[in-house]
Formats: structure tokens, sequence, C-alpha cells
């Protein structure tokens, strides 16, 4: 009975191993063929619309740059970087001072919020302390769950008719460029998302507890998202220097690995550019 499990075991796993092989097989291939097709289609093709950019000489000709969240996220890592080195430094001199953990609660607010002036102007930076200035009222005013929901709710709606409508308005009137009033809009629903979670988990939370949650800097603009009760564990578990530093630099090391891998396939995988011309490509390339 167990020799026969055992073997049953043994071929799940060579099962498993090959149709992994195969599977990773087909998708290189596949990539290398849409590759060469894009090359080709795209060696001639006038860009009309700013799809590519000059690329990395050794690499290619050409960068495709057709993908606006992703561009976004470039232009958003190469103007927040020296912000994030600050805060890092910021929160360990805390630390190690032994401060209180309302002092570094005010800190957090106080870095969030001029970095947010500075960065956005003080109109984005008012309208995203919208949400959470509702939400505190409305608790102030009843604590029923109910009403949360409902604050979620219209918050969620206007967030909707902002992007439908009033993109272009908010952006002339703040002066911003376009990726800045992307990653505004993203920070919109990152903060719904905050608010929301705080009043449904703490039924009798401070003023300090929300606005540090709400305007906690690393998660402001892409996130993740984080629970409260999970963020603040944070404040009463205390985790060795040492340990969060060689954590911070593997985080670190993880991302750029992927962001120049990312980088370098865009010089040979225009997938996003070809995006914007499904027909032609499926017509000459059979795709």
């Amino acid at each position: 009975m167990n020799n026969k499990l055992l073997t049953g075991l043994r071929t799940t796993k060579i099962e498993i191993s090959v149709y992994f092989f195969v599977w990773i097989t087909a998708i290189i291939y596949s990539i290398y063929k849409f590759s060469l097709s894009c090359a080709d289609f795209f060696q001639d093709h006038i860009d009309e619309y700013g799809d590519f950019e000059e690329g990395v000489p050794f690499l290619s000709a050409k960068r495709d740059k057709a993908d606006f969240e992703w561009e976004s996220v470039l232009y958003f890592l190469n103007f927040i970087y020296p912000w994030g080195i600050l805060h890092l430094f910021i929160t360990e001199f805390i630390t190690k001072c032994n401060f209180s953990v309302k002092v570094t609660k005010i800190s957090q607010i106080l870095f969030t919020s001029f970095y947010l002036t500075i960065s956005g102007g003080s109109v984005l930076f008012t309208l995203l302390l919208l949400q959470p200035v509702i939400f505190y009222v409305t608790h102030c005013i009843n604590a029923k769950t109910i009403f949360k929901w409902i604050c979620s709710l219209i918050s969620l709606g206007l967030i909707i008719l902002y992007k439908k409508d009033y993109t272009a308005t908010v952006q002339e009137a703040a002066g911003v460029n376009d990726y800045q009033i992307y990653l505004f809009t993203l920070s919109l629903s990152w903060m719904n998302l905050k608010c929301t979670s705080f009043y449904l988990e703490e039924k009798t939370g401070n003023i300090l507890d929300f606005f540090s949650y709400c305007l906690y800097f690393p998660t402001i603009f892409m996130g993740p998202f984080i629970l409260h009760e999970d963020f603040k564990v944070k404040y009463s578990h205390y985790t060795p220097t040492k340990m969060r530093v060689w954590c911070f630099i593997k985080n670190v090391l993880i991302t750029l690995f992927w962001f120049l891998f990312e980088g370098v396939m865009l010089h040979f995988v225009y997938v996003n550019a070809a995006a914007f011309h499904p027909l032609e490509v499926i017509l000459l390339y059979r795709f």
C-alpha cells in the first residue's frame, strides 16, 4: 500500500515537472515569435502617437513606451526615491532616539503632508484630505457601521464621477502633468480603502491613529493596501535595525531586478504598442 502510494507521488511530481517544462517552453517560444513579428512590423512604422522612444544603443534602436501605467510608475519612482530615502532616515532616527509613538505618528503625518504639498500642490492635497475628513466627521456624529459604508459608497461614486468628467478640470486647476494626475487618482482609491478599513475595524479610534494610517508615506500612491489591524502592529512590535535594513535591501534588490527586466524586455517585445494595432498584427502575422 505504502509502496503504491510512494510510486503514485513520484509519478505525480514527474508529470507536474513535464507539464511545467512544456508550458514554460511554449510561452518562451511564443514570446520569441511575437517579438520577431513586432520588430518586423514596427521597423518602418510611422510613430504618429508617440508609442516609442529612443532605446539603449546596445539593446535596441527603440523602446516601447505605449503603456501609460508603466510610464507613470517610472515617473513616480524617479521622483519619489530621494523622498523615500529621507523618510527612511527620519523613521530610523525617531526609532533610535526612542521617541513616543505619538511623536512617530505626528512625524508620519507631517512628512507625507509636506511631500504631497510640494509634489502636487495645495489643490490636490486638499482634495485628497476630503475623504478622511468626511469619514472622521461622520464618525464623530454617528459611529454606526452603516454610516461608514454610506461614506465609502458615496466617496467611490464621487471618484468615478471625477475620473469620468472632471479630471481635466482638476489637472488644469492644480497645474500638474498627466502622470501626476494619474497618481493622484490612484491615491484617491487607496485613501477610500484605508478610511473604510480603519472605521470598520476601530470603533473608537482617535484622530491621530486615523490620519497616521491614512497618510502613511510608503503606501500613499502605489499601495499595497494594509489592514489597520496589521498596520498598528508596527508601533507595538520592535524589529531590530539590522533585520529591517536587510529586509529593505532585499526588497529593493528584488524590485530593481524586475524593474530592469521589464525595461530590457520593452526593447524587444513591443506588446503595448502592438495592443493599439491588433488587427494589423493578426492579419500580417496570424496571431
